[in-house]
């Protein structure tokens, strides 16, 4: 699985309808292959924009790349999975600590980095394969091993459980309330029909 990861310095891409690139944000990286997203507010958001510094504020998984309406450089990116949490998003010093170490304190992350974690064990093949992962940061790719905790590895694969788990029970309430309501008026009707 390829996760790309990346720091935010603005809400608003992607929309509240998880389209990614809706603003043009991140250009050319949209293009790039990848299995799921990680948005993480940056150490210095946009003025204004200070209340996602350092939190995770979206998720995309299953990513479906089209061309952009508007000519943008980069796709217009929608997801099977997506989850917008912006401002509500936890904090990553709080929950995953070997992350926020990674690329807050060491900097190893400054804007963009994609991490290719293989399946089905991924922190069994970071033993120095140089195509375990990439990083990848201002245009420049990396492919030499880095010193890359098998922390961090564990702590993304946890932040897109979380997510998975957290869009399951946001779709299972939508559809409890729904059935609810269609077995409520199934009900009435079915009591109005019996009297």
């Amino acid at each position: 699985m390829k996760i790309l990861v990346y720091r935010r310095t603005h809400r608003g891409d992607p929309n509240s309808k998880g389209e990614f690139g809706c603003h043009n944000c991140m250009g050319l990286v949209r293009n790039w292959n990848y299995d799921a997203v990680i948005g993480i507010g940056g150490k210095k958001p946009d003025r204004g924009e200070e209340e996602i510094k350092e939190k995770i504020t979206w998720v995309g998984i299953f990513p479906t790349k089209t061309a952009s309406p508007h000519g943008f450089k980069g796709p217009l990116v929608t997801f099977k999975k997506f989850i917008l949490w912006d401002e509500k998003g936890l904090l990553v010093k709080d929950y995953y600590p070997a992350l926020y170490e990674y690329m807050f304190v060491r900097n190893k992350i400054p804007r963009t980095a994609l991490f290719n974690i293989a399946a089905p064990n991924p922190c069994a093949s970071i033993s120095g394969a140089a195509d375990t992962y990439a990083v990848i940061s201002d245009n420049t790719i990396c492919s030499a091993p880095f010193d890359f905790p098998e922390d961090i590895y564990k702590e993304l694969l946890a932040i897109l459980a979380m997510a998975e788990k957290k869009i399951g029970n946001r779709i299972s309430a939508t559809n409890a309330t729904q059935n609810h309501t269609a077995c409520s008026t199934s009900c009435k009707n079915k009591s109005k029909g019996d009297a």
